[in-house]
């Protein structure tokens, strides 16, 4: 619309008139309209409101497909660590996946809302240079050689954002990870007065993420700077070449500078959102490389079979190592149902190798493990899971309710049910005395309630799903001998109903059981 503008005001009346002019008169004739200045302008108003309008559905539109591509490689990730093996979380940080899951999907999201205006920007360019190029294809030519030797200058303040990019990546996932194993030892790190070696290391790592980002700054703006004296500095030598080597109008002089000028804008355009990709993509492959390494480390299919548990569970000459490490050499032994059976030994022996091996979190290397008549590995992995109730050493409370951190937000878990298993976890009265009962938040990790209020929390999270086999893992050292005692008579109760298979060093847990066996140099004696 601009040019028939200028051509109306500037040559004043004359007949000869440009292509683009004649294709809007015939446009307008086809509606009844006539090129008037108002009709002109007003038709300038019109399209630049619904371009405006095309813009926020399509802004919108990208958003929202931005939130839906963050969430799916979150939901991806999740999914991926869950259905992993136990050993893949052994040799990986777990802050390096809090890290991936609140920043690095973000970053890999916004990487396509800059692809996409990449896109946009691509098709601008694209419609500029056909309609200067229907006005001068010399002009054309010209700028387009123009913005590829400006992108080519220009280029090396895009690899130096890449590096900026890549080294943020880095150290944004060794800062999280450091953070999150810091403040899980905090307790011990303040008694200690060692917190401020928390902080120093932290610190370093800092720093080195603020030079990335600085870097990344600097050629981001060093890259947005530089771009418009060069477009000006090619505009006037345009202007010059057209003003003094051509005759040409007024009008269509300055249509082509304006097209010359949003041509080389959009080229540099173009380089900067380049540049934005190229720092977000290290985000993306890296959330990429953490979901497919958590893929190839997935647990292998189990079979399809439901075990029982009637009769009992047997080791058949089950071996197993650590490198080059014998853990169970040979092992023969077995744990009737519906009996307590303890395996006691040194710290290291390869105790908690055999509740691994209990719950099919690692297999046998050699050697079989039966439930009743049926191999373990022909087994259903989570039919067999969900009639383990597992109670570790470490216990591990979310920042929630009792009933919460008991269910686990089960909905077929009723609070009837927890009520049973806290009574039968020796918790029931403390509960009860709560002001709150058993809405109570527990804290960050349970750091409101004692180590044996946890351990009992613990206790009654494996015992609310009425498991078959119960796996005390030093479940009871944190516990006082009066409370040990208790939770062992509670313990003898079950045992009618519940197989129970305790890791322990406690003298309580060993004269509670019923079969007390004997871990040393990778063999097992019975006592």
């Amino acid at each position: 619309m601009l040019l028939p503008i200028l051509e109306m005001t500037v040559s004043n009346g004359a007949e000869n008139s440009s292509r683009i002019k004649q294709s809007i008169e015939y446009v307008l004739s086809l509606i009844g309209l006539q090129p008037t200045l108002i009709v002109l302008l007003s038709s300038i108003v019109f399209v630049m409101t619904i371009k405006a309008v095309l813009l926020l559905i399509a802004g919108r539109h990208v958003g929202y497909t931005t939130a839906h591509i963050a969430t799916d490689l979150r939901l991806s990730l999740i999914r991926s660590l869950i259905k992993a093996r136990w050993n893949y979380f052994i040799n990986h940080p777990i802050g390096s996946f809090a890290n991936a899951l609140a920043t690095e999907a973000e970053r890999a999201s916004n990487a396509y809302v800059i692809s996409c205006r990449i896109l946009a920007v691509v098709i601008q360019i694209a419609i500029y240079t056909a309609i200067a190029f229907a006005l001068s294809k010399e002009v054309t030519i010209a700028a387009l050689v123009v913005g590829f030797f400006m992108f080519i200058l220009l280029h090396g303040f895009v690899s130096w954002s890449r590096r900026a990019g890549a080294m943020q990546t880095k150290f944004l996932k060794s800062v999280t990870s450091h953070l999150v194993e810091g403040l899980m030892s905090i307790k011990p790190l303040k008694a200690m007065a060692c917190e401020a070696r928390l902080e120093q290391l932290l610190k370093s790592e800092i720093l080195k993420l603020k030079k990335a980002l600085r870097n990344q700054v600097f050629s981001k703006e060093a890259l947005r700077t530089l771009q418009e004296p060069l477009i000006i500095t090619a505009m006037c030598g345009g202007l010059y070449m057209m003003i003094t080597w051509r005759e040409m109008e007024m009008g269509m002089l300055m249509v082509l500078a304006l097209l010359f000028m949003r041509t080389l804008q959009r080229i540099g355009s173009l380089q900067t959102y380049y540049q934005k990709v190229t720092t977000a993509e290290s985000a993306y492959w890296s959330i990429h490389a953490i979901i497919d390494s958590a893929k190839d480390a997935r647990e292998a299919p189990s079979g399809t079979g439901r075990p029982d548990l009637k009769n009992n569970i047997r080791f058949n000459a089950v071996s197993f190592s650590h490198g080059n490490r014998k853990i169970l050499n040979n092992v023969t032994f077995t744990i009737p149902a519906r009996q307590f059976t303890a395996v006691i030994g040194p710290s290291g022996a390869g105790k908690t190798t055999i509740g691994d091996l209990l719950t099919g979190l690692i297999l046998p290397q050699s050697g079989e493990i039966r439930i009743d008549t049926m191999l373990i590995s022909d087994a259903s992995m989570k039919k067999w899971r969900q009639m383990i109730g597992y109670v570790p050493q470490e216990t591990t409370l979310f920042h929630e309710s009792i009933l919460a951190n008991v269910t686990l937000d089960d909905p077929d878990l009723t609070k009837s049910d927890v009520e049973a298993a806290l009574r039968q976890a020796g918790l029931w009265e403390f509960v009860a005395s709560l002001p709150e009962g058993m809405a109570t938040i527990v804290g960050e990790r349970g750091s409101k309630l004692s180590g044996g209020q946890r351990q009992r929390i613990s206790l009654a999270r494996a015992l609310v799903r009425k498991p078959k086999l119960l796996i005390l893992d030093e479940a009871t050292t944190a516990l006082d001998p009066e409370t040990e005692m208790e939770i062992c008579k509670t313990l003898q109760k079950l045992r009618d109903k519940i197989t129970i298979f305790a890791i322990s060093h406690q003298p309580a847990i060993t004269d509670a059981a019923d079969h007390v066996w004997c871990l040393a140099d990778g063999q097992l004696t019975q006592t």
